[in-house]
């Protein structure tokens, strides 16, 4: 009467938990495996929409100043106004170029370590702190970017705005991309 009772107290055997236990071990790893991929899939990702984002930045930038009709640049202050002869965001122009009551003043300006921007009716006021940021989160270099008249009106040619963006696309350790293009303008420029 004894075997019946021991029978039905039997244990897991040593072989039956080491075996769990490597079973246990491999998925685990398995998981440790999977979850650094998706992180540094992540982190690639996360460097590479910083590019993009400076790409588009700069793009919006070199947009409005090539389809402006006036500029007006403060490399001091690094800032840069565009009077712009378009109805509102939408890219229609008003072809009124002699016309100015009906134009609008883009201005951007590196404030802090961000490129900001606005739209006024006149060229008076300047980009704050509190504007929009032409893509948000961007990191610039304020010491390294800048905006710059050269060739002003004259028989050299017509004259050209030198943007410069130098922007932090990835930390730990920083890493900054610089992107750097000249642009020629079809109205007037003045320095």
């Amino acid at each position: 009467m004894v075997a019946p009772r021991l029978r039905l107290n039997k244990g897991v055997s040593l072989t039956e938990l080491l075996l769990a236990t490597i079973l246990l071990s491999v998925i685990f790893l398995a998981c440790i495996s999977l979850y650094l991929s998706a992180m540094n899939f992540l982190k690639a990702q996360k460097d590479r929409w910083a590019r993009i984002d400076s790409f588009l930045a700069m793009e919006h930038v070199a947009r409005r100043i090539v389809l402006g009709n006036d500029i007006l640049v403060n490399p001091a202050q690094k800032w840069v106004k565009v009077r712009w002869d378009y109805q509102g965001d939408y890219n229609v122009p008003n072809r009124t170029p002699e016309n100015f009551a009906d134009d609008q003043w883009l201005k951007y300006g590196i404030i802090g370590n961000a490129l900001r921007w606005r739209v006024d009716a006149t060229s008076a006021a300047n980009v704050t702190a509190g504007d929009a940021e032409v893509q948000a989160g961007l990191f610039v270099d304020a010491t390294a970017s800048f905006f710059l008249l050269n060739n002003p009106p004259g028989p050299a040619g017509p004259p050209t705005v030198d943007v410069r963006l130098r922007t932090r696309i990835q930390q730990a350790p920083d890493v900054y991309m610089t992107q750097h293009t000249g642009l020629i303008v079809r109205g007037r420029a003045v320095d």
